[in-house]
């Protein structure tokens, strides 16, 4: 277990290491500042609106919270058994969450939301997205409690609800590029500000590790 000394500005990063110890605010502001990063289902949503207005990324809504459950339920079932039988698998998977916002930051600073024309975004393709989706991962074996957690549901509750959130804000943005910056650059200035944040949510985490 991570032991955080710092003052309160580190503590508040530092809740991401155990989420055991996070209100309900800590938790929500935790998987809102995830979900709201630029990745695989926001890109679908963010052409859904850019292409087809809000009313496609509303129908896209249920496709994205079908994905995550598909995945989320099954990790948070089996994988807390996974950590007590492999101790050392927490510390792995906070090492695979390090190297994927890492990842994540590199191409989200060189990427491009395209919104060229094409098929359209079809609500199969938004539910097998976010099955497939790295943040999935991350949220089931890190920051969800086990179900025979008294929180469960509660945690459940808050996260599909930011999931619902995150999905509408990022449809509204395709929806306003479409209308207001057709060449995408408000979107490029945005994923560059998001890889800044992965940058430093991942500096942060893996200084909590060498203190440990």
């Amino acid at each position: 277990m991570f032991r955080w000394n710092a003052g309160g500005f580190t503590q508040r990063f530092g809740v991401l290491l155990n989420s055991k110890n996070m209100t309900h605010a800590e938790f929500t502001a935790a998987i809102l500042a995830i979900l709201f990063l630029p990745g695989p289902t926001n890109t679908l949503m963010c052409l859904a609106g850019a292409r087809e207005g809000m009313a496609a990324v509303a129908r896209f809504l249920p496709a994205e919270i079908l994905g995550y459950l598909i995945t989320l339920l099954p990790l948070t079932f089996v994988g807390a058994h996974v950590v007590r039988v492999f101790p050392a698998a927490e510390i792995s998977l906070k090492i695979v969450a390090i190297a994927w916002i890492i990842s994540l930051a590199v191409k989200v600073w060189g990427g491009k939301m395209g919104r060229a024309g094409g098929s359209r975004v079809a609500f199969r393709q938004v539910c097998i997205t976010t099955m497939l989706n790295p943040k999935a991962l991350i949220f089931g074996l890190v920051f969800l409690p086990s179900q025979s957690a008294h929180e469960y549901a509660v945690r459940f509750g808050l996260f599909f609800l930011s999931t619902i959130c995150v999905g509408l804000i990022w449809g509204m943005l395709g929806s306003l590029t479409r209308v207001a910056d057709r060449e995408g650059s408000r979107l490029i200035t945005l994923q560059r500000a998001a890889a800044t944040w992965l940058v430093l949510i991942s500096a942060l985490l893996i200084a909590s590790m060498l203190r440990a």
